[in-house]
C-alpha cells in the first residue's frame, strides 16, 4: 500500500489534485482488503497536518531511492490516523450517551429530541424552520424543543443565513458544537 501511494503520487505533482485521489485510494485498498470495515479511517487529516513531512518523505524517496523511510512514515502516520479514528470513535459514543442521558429528562418530548439529535448527527446546524420540516412538526413546537436541548447542553443557540429568494435572511439555529468540536 505505501509502495502504491508513493508511484501513484510521484506520477503527477500534487498541485493538480492528485494527492486527495491517493489518499481516497488508501481509503479503498483499506475497505477492499477488508482491513477497515466502515470507511471511518481519515489518513488525509494526518497527512495534512504534517504536509510539509508528508512531501518531503516522498520527495526524498523520489531523488534518493530511499523508498524504507517513505515506508516507515506512512506506516506512522497509518498508525497516527488509526489511533485519531479511535479517539473520536468513543469521543461520540461518549457524546451520545450523555445526550441521550440528558433527553431522557424531557418527558413527553424524548420521542420528537431524539428525531432531532439523530437529524443533528447529519447536519450539526438546523435552523428552527429546518427542525419543524424535518421533523414534521409545528414551528412553535420546533422552537420549544430547541430551547429544550439549549437548556441541557446539548447544542448552543445560533444564527444561521439562509438565501431567500434573492435575498440572504438570517434565522434562529441551533448548533451542535460539541459534535463539531470532535472533528476539528
Amino acid at each position: 500500500m505505501a509502495l502504491f501511494h508513493y508511484q501513484f503520487e510521484t506520477i503527477h505533482p500534487f498541485e493538480d489534485g492528485n494527492g486527495r485521489i491517493g489518499r481516497l485510494l488508501i481509503l479503498a485498498q483499506l475497505l477492499e482488503s477488508k482491513q477497515l470495515m466502515k470507511p471511518w479511517f481519515n489518513v488525509s487529516y494526518i497527512f495534512e497536518r504534517n504536509k510539509d513531512n508528508y512531501t518531503n518523505a516522498l520527495k526524498n524517496a523520489n531523488s534518493t531511492g530511499d523508498i524504507e523511510s517513505w515506508i516507515l512514515f506512512f506506516i506512522d502516520s497509518l498508525n497516527s490516523a488509526a489511533n485519531n479514528t479511535y479517539k473520536i470513535y468513543h469521543e461520540f459514543n461518549n457524546l451520545q450517551n450523555e445526550c441521550n442521558n440528558q433527553i431522557i429528562k424531557l418527558g413527553a418530548k424524548v420521542q420528537n429530541a431524539q428525531k432531532l439529535l439523530e437529524e443533528l448527527y447529519d447536519n450539526p446546524i438546523l435552523s428552527i424552520s429546518e427542525i419543524a420540516e424535518k421533523l414534521n412538526i409545528t414551528m412553535p413546537t420546533a422552537k420549544s424543543l430547541a430551547q429544550d436541548l439549549i437548556k441541557l447542553k446539548i447544542v448552543t443557540p445560533c444564527v444561521v443565513n439562509r438565501k431567500s429568494g434573492r435575498l440572504n435572511r438570517k434565522h434562529s439555529a441551533i448548533c451542535f458544537t460539541k459534535y463539531i468540536s470532535l472533528f476539528e
